[in-house]
């Protein structure tokens, strides 16, 4: 079993929550108008971020892969979502190891650190440590929720799932399958979207389909 990962921090969070506010500033028509540019470009050299090879993307200055808005979009602001993997993990499907692409993959993003030896508990280890850092931050979530991995079903093996309300951004907390490598890998994600104070939050038992539908389903945000 082998495990990836770069631990989401405080600063991350405070990051992707800068981030939305700058895609959704009025004032920013677009990010291809000169002003937009501008802006993006001096949120990255503040923060230190810089240009990904992972499908148009970004790495903060910690090492997390940054996408805004559908991971598999351009990577400016949209408006939409932005997107901090921080830990993924080879489930090693059909009893076939992936290690050595996950390490070719994942280990040569700075900041993140390979374990050989650690699989689905570290991976669920990351994402509870994760969910500690929000709720210290944005109180108890709003709704959390496990779900079989349909990949494998045990019940070790469950998807989690928490969201919280922080202002007028919604920050999901989620498992699923790295988008990077055609899903062959499981990963941690946290996503951090715009919603009004009065958007209807979806309780414990919609959470994982509110976040395939309206999160995963064509890049559409909430």
């Amino acid at each position: 079993m082998t495990l990836a990962n770069c631990p989401v921090t405080d600063e991350v969070i405070a990051q992707l929550v800068e981030l939305t506010y700058l895609a959704c500033d009025d004032s920013i028509e677009s990010i291809e108008s000169l002003d937009g540019i501008e802006a993006f470009d001096a949120f990255l050299a503040t923060h230190g971020w810089r240009y990904s090879e992972f499908d148009d993307s970004y790495e903060t200055a910690a090492g997390q892969v940054i996408w805004s808005g559908h991971y598999d979009g351009d990577p400016g602001p949209s408006g939409q979502t932005t997107w901090a993997t921080f830990s993924v993990y080879d489930p090693e499907y059909d009893g076939v190891s992936d290690a050595d692409h996950l390490a070719a993959v994942w280990g040569r993003a700075r900041g993140w650190t390979l374990h050989p030896d650690q699989g689905r508990s570290r991976l669920d280890a990351d994402w509870q440590a994760a969910a500690a850092l929000l709720t210290a931050r944005f109180g108890h979530p709003s709704a959390m929720t496990s779900r079989p991995d349909p990949a494998d079903g045990t019940p070790d093996a469950d998807l989690h799932f928490a969201l919280w309300r922080g202002g007028d951004r919604l920050l999901c907390l989620a498992q699923d399958a790295d988008p990077v490598c055609y899903s062959c890998f499981l990963r941690n994600v946290l996503v951090v979207v715009p919603a009004g104070r009065d958007t209807a939050l979806p309780g414990p038992e919609t959470l994982s389909e509110w976040y395939a539908a309206k999160l995963l389903g064509e890049g559409v945000a909430a």
